[in-house]
């Protein structure tokens, strides 16, 4: 009962976290781009990642199993957080944090389309009642829609690649192999976005809220390099806590409690920043996250339903 108990705690706490670093990502926007924010805090955190890992005799680690595998997942793990950070100076973390959360929709869908799984009236109904929800809070055909106001919801997807990817094939990877890739991935992709950002920013401007992946910027001041440092040590606070949660339970369960950063984020927008939430967005923020919890049940349901798919 104590390990079930501590196991949730863990992922909550995370999410907490998370929740609170991510709203730091404004204050961050105003001084360089998202290319800048990712190269900068990979930079500063891969190190010790590597330090660690010899000292806890997992150097041999940083080579997966099965390297195309963990080099797809990485990919698709940065691309959504790097759409969902883009988003954020533009539309309110609320808003990203719920366009992210539309993964577990996207899963069901992959895994039908793609992958042929079948699946319960409980997934199927999931997805309608996320799909609405996205379209409360996307407030389509209320007013105008920001062209960044779509960008999380593409991260949805690309995270539902990761998590499809990580269960069909990185499942005997070490969870340090897979940490250590992604922050790999987040200073690579961080270094090719400022080596291409005259052309980002040549075709990007005439957009609005797009600030954040066309920013230059010269070498931060103290400061935002001591934030960006805190940042990035709250976040490997909260992958820490993250991965000894998913350790203890099954990960379609322990993904339910991924769905208090919902909670979180808005929380914190509104303490740290006064950052207004609206009833129509509430609303469609709580469809998507009755949405998740449909699609995760009815995953477990669907797993002992029709256990051929379960097994891919």
């Amino acid at each position: 009962m104590r390990i079930s108990l501590l196991a949730p705690s863990a992922i909550v706490i995370a999410m907490l976290i998370l929740a609170i670093g991510d709203n730091f990502v404004p204050v961050i926007a105003e001084h360089m781009s998202v290319w800048h924010y990712h190269a900068i805090r990979a930079g500063l955190i891969l190190p010790g990642l590597v330090i660690a890992m010899v000292l806890f005799g997992l150097a041999r680690k940083t080579w997966p199993k099965r390297p195309i595998a963990v080099i797809q997942r990485s990919f698709f793990s940065t691309s959504a957080l790097v759409l969902y950070f883009s988003a954020i100076p533009a539309v309110s973390i609320s808003l990203a944090a719920a366009g992210l959360f539309t993964s577990p929709i996207f899963v069901v869908v992959i895994s039908v389309i793609v992958f042929r799984e079948r699946i319960g009236w409980r997934r199927i109904v999931g997805v309608l009642v996320g799909f609405t929800g996205v379209l409360l809070v996307l407030k389509i055909g209320t007013q105008p829609v920001q062209i960044m106001a779509f960008a999380p919801m593409i991260g949805g997807m690309m995270y539902a690649l990761s998590i499809i990817w990580t269960r069909r094939y990185c499942r005997q990877e070490h969870p340090s192999t897979m940490a250590f890739w992604n922050l790999l991935f987040f200073f690579v992709a961080g270094v090719i976005g400022i080596t291409v950002l005259p052309g980002l920013r040549a075709a990007l401007a005439a957009f609005d809220g797009t600030d954040f992946l066309i920013r230059s910027a010269g070498w931060p001041e103290t400061w935002v390099l001591g934030l960006l440092f805190l940042m990035g040590l709250s976040a490997a606070t909260g992958m820490l806590l993250l991965a000894y949660g998913y350790s203890q339970i099954d990960s379609s369960f322990a993904a339910l409690f991924d769905f208090s950063f919902l909670l979180w984020a808005p929380l914190f927008a509104w303490l740290l920043r006064a950052e207004p939430l609206d009833l129509r967005s509430a609303l469609g923020m709580f469809m998507i996250l009755l949405a998740g919890i449909l699609a995760l049940t009815g995953l477990q349901r669907d797993q002992h339903k029709f256990p051929q798919d379960a097994k891919s």
